[in-house]
């Protein structure tokens, strides 16, 4: 079985739906510490840390790929192969 090469990444608000993009690694803050997830990772649900949301679209390696960042504290955050994180 082929993994995928992306991820559907939505992040929402209360308010409003801030980012819906194709991407190829989100980072983000968990309790224990940051957490990547790359396509193909396994499920996982877990609570959100104090610190930055970013993700990387296409390829580029740069560390100035990696934008934008959001900030985040104590929400949740889910990912499963079929839906989006």
């Amino acid at each position: 079985m082929m993994l995928p090469d992306s991820i559907e990444l939505e992040v929402v608000t209360p308010e409003r739906q801030v980012v819906k993009e194709t991407v190829s690694e989100v980072q983000l803050p968990a309790l224990a510490g940051y957490l990547g997830v790359l396509p193909g990772h396994a499920p996982l649900v877990t609570e959100l840390g104090v610190g930055e949301l970013s993700y990387r679209k296409g390829k580029d390696t740069s560390r100035d790929a990696a934008k934008p960042k959001f900030s985040s504290q104590g929400h949740p955050a889910a990912w499963s192969p079929s839906s989006s994180m």
